[in-house]
């Protein structure tokens, strides 16, 4: 048994018995705490703690937790038998001097003639058992809610520990396809302008770095300055527009007001990969990419609006990031936070996405 376990078991124990002590001292109705009433209250906590004991060290994680409920349930009314047994049976030693192997006698009720009648009281008296099983019964139950609410506690940190591993895999899932696509048709232009001998070149190789520093290290943390992120979107948006110097028509649009927010990184850079491979945009008279990028207050509208080609895209051998992968990473980086938004025509694709910054 692990030692968080024993620290929680001796912690109900000496709840549930702390608890039914006061309560039992406070019941006591009469004038002096006799031998009597300590004898029993000792009994009756010895028999809380021993259900206690018990139920959270064999019968919750052996038959409960392991889907046996019906031999849960019938062991706990065996365990609370035997417990009342041992604390009113005649055959004890703590019961010999109040219950002595003698007749025992117990008034009823006064005779008409005025003279007292009585009858002989047997060995099991069924009031007594009636009387001390709640303290037993509730501290059986209440261990048992709060085995329940530690077990949901601990069952939704490892959900959170692993939804936390998840995204942090599908965060490296998504700089690994970036990086071989982006790079890969990036170096081939520059290349292109090293032959021709541009100054461009070393201007366009610093931005690569740029964009390389964000993927490899700032993206790392949980959150980054969306000034970055704008950066980060502006160097890739300018290096994808190389390889073709006829000029397409790119458009990223951004208010100002946006540099105080914070948002998790590479959040955008799908919808705009998405843009550039499916609107087609080497199409100089029909292929666009509007980009835009509002705050109102603590919430960010970002919008990409780009043109579809009446012939599908192909995806090639490379691939990317699909929709279902980005609203899978946005419910766990803002959930209940977002709200995302697509609009399909027969010649444009607008997505829409919504994100509370706060």
């Amino acid at each position: 048994m692990k030692i968080d376990s024993i620290k929680n078991i001796s912690l109900q124990i000496l709840i549930w018995g702390l608890g039914w002590f006061f309560i039992l001292l406070f019941l006591n109705n009469e004038s002096e705490l006799d031998a009597n009433f300590w004898r029993r209250t000792i009994l009756i906590l010895v028999g809380a703690s021993t259900v206690v004991l018990v139920n959270l060290k064999w019968l919750l994680p052996r038959l409960f937790f392991q889907k046996k409920k019906v031999a849960y349930f019938l062991s706990t009314a065996t365990l609370l038998i035997v417990v009342l047994g041992g604390i009113h049976s005649d055959y004890m030693p703590w019961n010999q001097k109040e219950k002595p192997k003698i007749e025992r006698f117990k008034e009823l009720t006064p005779a008409e003639n005025g003279q007292k009648t009585y009858t002989q009281d047997s060995g099991f008296n069924f009031r007594w058992w009636l009387r001390n099983l709640p303290p037993l019964l509730i501290s059986l139950l209440g261990s048992s809610l709060l085995s329940f609410s530690r077990f949901a506690s601990e069952k939704e940190k490892a959900l959170i520990q692993l939804e936390k591993a998840s995204l942090e895999t599908e965060l490296k899932f998504l700089k690994s396809q970036i990086n071989p696509h982006f790079l890969f048709n990036t170096l081939h232009n520059i290349y292109g302008l090293t032959i021709i001998q541009s100054e461009r070149a070393s201007e366009q190789l610093l931005k690569l770095s740029d964009i390389l520093r964000y993927m490899l290290y700032d993206s790392n943390d949980e959150k980054v300055p969306l000034k970055r992120e704008v950066e980060y979107l502006k160097n890739y948006i300018e290096l994808a527009q190389l390889k073709d110097s006829r000029g397409m028509d790119i458009e990223f649009t951004i208010e100002e007001g946006y540099e105080r927010l914070q948002v998790s990184p590479l959040l955008f850079i799908p919808f705009v990969e998405n843009a550039f491979k499916h609107s087609q945009i080497e199409d100089l008279k029909n292929g666009y990419i509007h980009i835009s990028m509002r705050n109102r207050g603590n919430s960010l509208i970002f919008t990409v609006n780009n043109s579809k080609p009446q012939i599908p895209y192909k995806k090639d051998k490379i691939g990317g990031i699909g929709l279902a992968n980005i609203q899978q990473r946005l419910k766990l980086l803002y959930p209940d936070k977002h709200q995302l938004d697509f609009e399909e025509k027969e010649d444009s694709f607008k997505v829409q996405l919504e994100i509370d910054c706060s």
